[in-house]
């Protein structure tokens, strides 16, 4: 049953269409290992609970903020922020990633809307997903990042698209669903990562709808 009427669906792209599980998992075991290294015991669920706190606190980067409230001093959490890497080559797109943009590609234009490095199209080419983009709005090539709402309005602007016929998807409440929903968007929250823990803090960070697989937008677009 089609819910919402759209013409464009705008996705995000980390831990909505691509899985990051991988190297956050990675990222996290080079954490404990700097830290041993300083002498200081950090365990894996400890992070864990930091990085969530920093989500449910809407930090901008909570790997960042989860490395401040860990470190004890200045000089390691600099040691950390500066040695820490994210391995992209782990990534890779859900399970029902190819799945589902194949069942809306006929119907609805696809977009992507992204705080990434470069290369998020090589990336997106070498899933196989590529075929299905119509537009790409990366930060790093733009010079803008969610959550400024300017990304979101040059989307529509390129997609020749109003307001109410978009539709955002994404995992964030303060980078996805609230710059989104602010200027007029549908959205769609999907709850993975350490996002999922978000709560909203005022109207437009409620998403429209909530899903916990992409294979659910079949039920409202």
């Amino acid at each position: 049953m089609i819910i919402i009427k759209v013409k464009w669906i705008f996705f995000d792209l980390g831990n909505t269409l691509i899985n990051e599980e991988s190297p956050q998992e990675d990222r996290i075991k080079q954490v404990i290992k700097m830290f041993s290294t300083r002498g200081i015991k950090v365990t894996r669920d400890k992070i864990i609970e930091e990085l969530e706190n920093a989500s449910l606190n809407f930090a901008s980067r909570i790997i960042k903020q989860a490395i401040v409230n860990l470190s004890p001093d200045k000089k390691i959490e600099e040691y950390i922020l500066n040695n820490l890497k994210y391995k992209k080559e782990l990534e890779e797109p859900y399970l029902n990633a190819d799945k589902i943009l194949e069942y809306l590609y006929p119907k609805y234009k696809i977009g992507i809307i992204a705080n990434q490095s470069k290369g998020s199209e090589e990336r997106l080419k070498k899933y196989g997903l590529w075929k299905y983009i119509s537009l790409l709005f990366a930060s790093t090539e733009l010079g803008l990042e969610k959550p400024d709402p300017q990304i979101f309005e040059l989307a529509l602007e390129k997609a020749n698209c109003d307001l109410g016929n978009a539709v955002m998807v994404g995992d964030r409440l303060d980078n996805d669903i609230g710059p989104a929903k602010e200027i007029g968007m549908n959205t769609i929250r999907i709850l993975k990562g350490f996002h999922k823990v978000q709560i909203p803090s005022n109207k437009f960070e409620k998403a429209d709808y909530e899903i916990k697989e992409l294979i659910e937008l079949k039920k409202i677009v």
